[in-house]
Order: structure tokens, then C-alpha cells, then sequence
């Protein structure tokens, strides 16, 4: 079975989530079974074509059985500015090919670093160090 990468983050969350399941039951509240089926059935026609976020669910349930499908993965963090610009949405610090840095809009052309004390050094009261995925 594929392994899916996650980061310590998303791990922590998930085993948070995990750990408020009491007595081998998740409190649903209002939830029926009738209303469970009809979610599982929309999630199943809507991603009929593409598989993988059916796959990322079969993994979450085997996880919740005992099943090891995640794997942590070396943290990347980037730099982003801390305030939201309405009209431009998030900025990152992008590095260039010659060592020019500039601002991008996209995460993925976002510089990575691989450890937090490196992409700190770009922090400041207006930027801020966030872990991404890879």
C-alpha cells in the first residue's frame, strides 16, 4: 500500500483528533446514519473520475484501524508575509536563479528552506516562517 507523505503537523492533528474518540465511538452528534451514507455517496460520484482522494480516504480509515500509511516527512518551511492583502491575496520570498529576491503570489515558487533557522533569518514583524508541505 502507498505510503502518503504528511507533515508533523498534520500528524499531530490527526492523532488529536483520534484521541477525542471515546470508548471506540466518535461523538457525531447530529449525524444519522442515513446522513453518513448520503456524504459517503456525493464524495464517491464526485470523485469517481480522479481516484486519489478516495485513495486518501481508504488510507485514513485503514490508519484508524491500526494500518501504518503515513509516513512524516522532512519539515520545508517558507517565508510569507504576515498580513493578507485583500487584491493580492498571501505574498512569498522568492529567491531567483541569480540571487535576486522578489515577492511571488504562489507558494510554489516560494523559496524552500530545509530547516526553520535558515528561513528565519528571513523573518521579521512583517514576515513569518510557516511549514509546508512538500
Amino acid at each position: 500500500m502507498k505510503k502518503y507523505k504528511v507533515t508533523q503537523g498534520f500528524m499531530d492533528a490527526l492523532d488529536d483528533w483520534r484521541d477525542k474518540w471515546v470508548d471506540g465511538h466518535f461523538p457525531v452528534n447530529a449525524l444519522t446514519s442515513e446522513t453518513i451514507k448520503n456524504v459517503v455517496e456525493r464524495w464517491r460520484l464526485r470523485y469517481i473520475e480522479n481516484g486519489e482522494p478516495t485513495k486518501r480516504l481508504g488510507a485514513l480509515l485503514n490508519w484508524i484501524n491500526g494500518e501504518d500509511v503515513f509516513e512524516v516527512g522532512t519539515p520545508k518551511y517558507i517565508v510569507q508575509r504576515k498580513v493578507f492583502n485583500l487584491f493580492i491575496g498571501r505574498q512569498y520570498i522568492s529567491h531567483g536563479n541569480y540571487g535576486e529576491i522578489s515577492m511571488t503570489r504562489s507558494k510554489k515558487y516560494a523559496t524552500r528552506f530545509d530547516d526553520f533557522e535558515k528561513a528565519s533569518e528571513w523573518a521579521n514583524k512583517h514576515f513569518e516562517v510557516v511549514e509546508v508541505d512538500e
